[in-house]
């Protein structure tokens, strides 16, 4: 059975959880994220045919933290053959058939994402900085429909951090494994989530794997539709780091969270929602944001996983 969704609802229940939740103050900004505005709060969603309902200040840049992970896991599903194969590659070469893996080394506690670090250093060109980096911004301003901006004082500070911290030497004592020379992959995914970014930029990403690659808002064709369902996999397993599970469970809606405090969200076929506000919780994800899409979703009854098919309803 479909579930009918009036956009006029939609739109009642945006302003409804901006209203509800503008005043929360759980959270502290993340010390890297040095020049937020704490009250700056945001909620875009966009719809698979193009339609866009925003609430708050969604003109309000920050930086896209993890939430880089998404552009670079489409680039890497893109360029190869099968999501075994880039399972593999995320793995470190260790997915298993028969029998039982070795553990594969880990790095811990680095001040950059070691599993982003790997992903980045998977894609094609090898070797090549600025060709490597202009595939995957390629593909982020596809998705997105315009170019996030870098933060040069925050990249700067991010990758002094990778310095004092040793990643590079820490990568390598650990066997980490890396298909591309590690200064490269920890420099260019270190860049990639010091690129500062809106929510309406987030939600038209989210909006472009909903319609199987195309990006509503101006209609480019940005990959393959058939690894959409893939990219929306990883986000649900991962992407709200150790909240992913009681998160899905709650909200029903994949989705990807950053440091500076953005979530982007997916309903496969319907939209692309994100929100946010900068202050983030102990497990790394925004708690203002994360409770406005979890409230738009369940006012609404909008559950990726469920059987109902949901459309919006204009009239």
């Amino acid at each position: 059975m479909d579930k009918i969704i009036k956009l006029s609802d939609l739109k009642q229940v945006v302003a409804q959880a901006y209203d509800k939740f503008k005043d929360e103050q759980c959270g502290d900004v993340d010390a890297r994220f040095f020049d937020a505005n704490t009250d700056d709060f945001a909620i875009t969603v966009t719809l698979t045919d193009g339609t866009v309902v925003e609430a708050g200040n969604t003109k309000a840049t920050f930086p896209m933290g993890d939430i880089a992970k998404v552009p670079v896991l489409t680039t890497l599903f893109s360029q190869m053959e099968s999501p075994r194969d880039v399972m593999d590659k995320l793995s470190g070469g260790r997915m298993c058939g028969k029998g039982s893996c070795p553990t594969t080394p880990k790095p811990h506690h680095l001040p950059v994402s070691r599993k982003g670090v790997r992903a980045v250093s998977a894609i094609q060109p090898t070797g090549d900085s600025d060709g490597k980096f202009d595939i995957i911004s390629s593909m982020l301003v596809g998705m997105a429909g315009s170019s996030p901006v870098l933060d040069d004082k925050l990249y700067q500070k991010l990758s002094e951090a990778n310095r004092e911290a040793d990643v590079e030497n820490r990568i390598a004592e650990a066997e980490y494994v890396l298909y591309d020379e590690a200064p490269i992959a920890i420099d260019l995914y270190t860049r990639l989530t010091a690129m500062r970014a809106t929510t309406g930029q987030l939600a038209a990403m989210g909006a472009t794997i909903a319609a199987d690659g195309k990006n509503p808002v101006n209609g480019s064709e940005v990959f393959d539709g058939s690894i959409s369902q893939r990219i929306v996999s990883a986000m649900a397993v991962k992407g709200m780091r150790k909240r992913s599970l009681p998160w899905l469970v709650m909200s029903g809606v994949p989705a990807q969270s950053g440091f500076g405090g953005g979530i982007v969200g997916v309903v496969p076929g319907v939209m692309g929602i994100a929100a946010y506000s900068p202050k983030i919780g102990a497990k790394g994800v925004s708690p203002k944001a994360a409770h406005a899409i979890a409230f738009i979703a369940n006012q609404l009854g909008i559950n990726a996983l469920a059987s109902a098919k949901i459309k919006i309803e204009k009239n």
